[in-house]
This record gives C-alpha cells, sequence and structure tokens, in this order.
C-alpha cells in the first residue's frame, strides 16, 4: 500500500514537473512570442511592449503581453495557436518611466538574445537593474533556460546564463520595480 502511494506521488510529480514545460508550451503554440508581440501592437500601434510571456492557463497556451499606452498599461492575452486576442485587461500600473529609457524594442531585444542563444525566447521583460533599463529574455534551448540580459538603451548583451529552474510560468510581469 505505501509503494503504491509513493509511486502514485511519484507518477504525479512527474506529470507536474512537466505541465508547465516551456518545451510542451513551445511545441504546442503556433506561433513564436516576436508574432505574439507584433498581434498585440496590432490592436495598440502607438503602444510600447514591456513584458511578454509564455504561459498556460485554465488548459489554454497563451502569450501575456503587457503594452505600455501613455500613462496606462494594457495586458493583451493571445491565443499561441491562433493568435487570437482572447483579453485585453487595463491594468493599474504605469511604464511609462521605463518604455521611455528603453531605447531599444521588444522586437529588438528578442532579435539579439536568439542571435546570441539559438533557441526560442519563452519570456522578455524591461525592467530597471542599478539604475538602468534592461531587458532580460529567456531562452529555451536543447532543455535548458537561457536568460540573456541586454543594455535596453545601446542593444549590447551584458550577461548571458542558464537558469536552473524549467519551469517558465512565473507571475513576473516585467515590472519597473528598481534592484538597487
Amino acid at each position: 500500500m505505501v509503494k503504491t502511494a509513493l509511486y502514485l506521488l511519484g507518477l504525479t510529480m512527474a506529470c507536474l514537473s512537466t505541465r508547465h514545460s516551456p518545451d510542451r508550451l513551445l511545441r504546442e503554440a503556433k506561433i513564436s512570442l516576436p508574432q505574439a508581440v507584433e498581434a498585440a501592437l496590432t490592436e495598440i500601434p502607438d503602444g510600447s511592449p514591456v513584458s511578454a510571456r509564455l504561459k498556460e492557463e485554465k488548459s489554454r497556451i497563451l502569450f501575456i503581453v503587457n503594452v505600455a499606452h501613455g500613462q496606462s498599461a494594457l495586458r493583451m492575452s493571445i491565443d499561441a495557436k491562433t493568435k487570437e486576442i482572447v483579453a485585453n485587461t487595463p491594468l493599474q500600473k504605469s511604464y511609462a518611466k521605463l518604455s521611455g529609457l528603453s531605447k531599444i524594442s521588444m522586437i529588438k531585444a528578442l532579435e539579439i538574445a536568439t542571435a546570441r542563444v539559438a533557441g526560442k525566447a519563452t519570456r522578455v521583460g524591461f525592467e530597471f537593474k542599478k539604475g538602468k533599463a534592461v531587458a532580460e529574455v529567456l531562452v529555451f534551448l536543447d532543455g535548458k533556460l537561457f536568460e540573456v540580459k541586454i543594455d535596453a538603451v545601446t542593444g549590447s548583451v551584458i550577461k548571458v546564463e542558464e537558469e536552473d529552474d524549467e519551469d517558465d510560468d512565473g507571475d513576473d510581469d516585467g515590472g519597473d520595480e528598481d534592484d538597487d
């Protein structure tokens, strides 16, 4: 009885660990992160995307794109299989300062990151790090996640490091908190 319970617990844990795997989500997605960002910008052409990520929500694979629009911001949920915008939610946050300091576009940050690590991007966000605007991009390659940090003003790569956690389904929303 104890062996059966341990077996079932192990099986459950194995299933949960792959449930949010970027590998599975990327395989099932029919569009890429850059395509999702472009879809969001067709809805808000004068907006400035500040974060985007791939996640599973209620058995649906979505790209969540936060877009600054003047002093307001919107969270766009885009179906990763159909490219349909399934939700457009106003946010209480303003990303005006962050989007004003970033000189490279989100699409450019994704291009730079995937040129450095030749995988598929699963998350990107602009943030303040030590008083500087930085783009952080997670790229999935060969079963591993790599974080590529990019100077959001010059476009130069600051650092590339392997992430130790495959779960790319955090609730990070590319906030504009200062890490000083």
